[in-house]
């Protein structure tokens, strides 16, 4: 798969909400290894991913009310990056969309979320700096 100079500009553009502290994930037990749930890992209201394709890290919610995944940029759509959650791999469909007003540059909906995670709400809920 290749990426334009469009997507660089626009994950380069979005990487400026990504100044979110990094520190140890709210579904990580006591010796660090990740909580699961049958198959699945657990995942909190919150959680750190990164971009595959560029290795930025982005502070995002989770959101079982959304569809699909949402990048913060302007007026670009990528078919699709891979995101990565601690050891957990999934490609999806981002779709690029100011998201400059809003908390969180990232918003992870059910397309990431299906057959892989399950959502802990009682677990911590970072918040950007």
């Amino acid at each position: 798969m290749r990426f334009g100079l469009g997507l660089v500009i626009a994950v380069f553009v979005a990487s400026v909400w990504a100044d979110a502290p990094l520190h140890q994930a709210p579904s990580l037990k006591v010796d660090g290894t990740p909580q699961t749930c049958g198959d699945k890992a657990v995942v909190g209201p919150t959680v750190f991913v990164t971009v595959e394709e560029t290795g930025t890290m982005y502070l995002a919610r989770t959101d079982t009310g959304s569809e699909s995944v949402s990048l913060n940029a302007w007026g670009l759509v990528v078919e699709q990056l891979a995101l990565v959650y601690q050891r957990h791999r999934k490609v999806v469909n981002v779709s690029l969309n100011d998201r400059s007003h809003m908390d969180y540059p990232m918003l992870l909906g059910r397309d990431w979320l299906d057959g892989n995670f399950v959502v802990d709400v009682s677990l911590p809920e970072y918040r950007p700096q």
